[in-house]
């Protein structure tokens, strides 16, 4: 579903939320990108988001769940699944950051980061 959000995106960057326990991800939710210059970045709009927010207390209410918002996505249009310097800098803790890549001859690279150390730092992505 990222990858195909991503697709239909282009040229600009797609973002979405992602949703689940910790770092498990059970559902990601496309959302606007309001970047002022969207073919080079990416925001999610800050409505959706606590709109996912209030969405997951009210299942956590229903269900004794704690689904949260756990991180979010976003692409890279023309490069790969490597964040960015803005990526970096704009990245904070305890969130889970996937990146889907276009890469050379239309390959897809997708990549999940949690921050670590003032960076984003790798984490293995299994699809289940």
């Amino acid at each position: 579903m990222i990858v195909a959000h991503a697709h239909r995106a282009r040229p600009e960057e797609c973002c979405g939320l992602l949703l689940g326990h910790g770092r498990e991800i059970l559902e990601a939710v496309p959302t606007a990108n309001v970047a002022p210059e969207p073919i080079r970045r990416f925001a999610i709009d800050p409505v959706e988001h606590f709109a996912q927010i209030h969405r997951c207390r009210r299942i956590n209410a229903r269900q004794g769940e704690q689904f949260a918002v756990v991180g979010a996505y976003h692409s890279h249009p023309g490069r790969g699944a490597e964040p960015s310097a803005d990526d970096h800098a704009e990245s904070f803790s305890d969130f889970v950051f996937v990146i889907v890549g276009f890469v050379e001859g239309g390959g897809v690279d997708v990549a999940a980061y949690t921050r670590e150390a003032e960076r984003l730092t790798p984490q293995p992505l299994v699809v289940s």
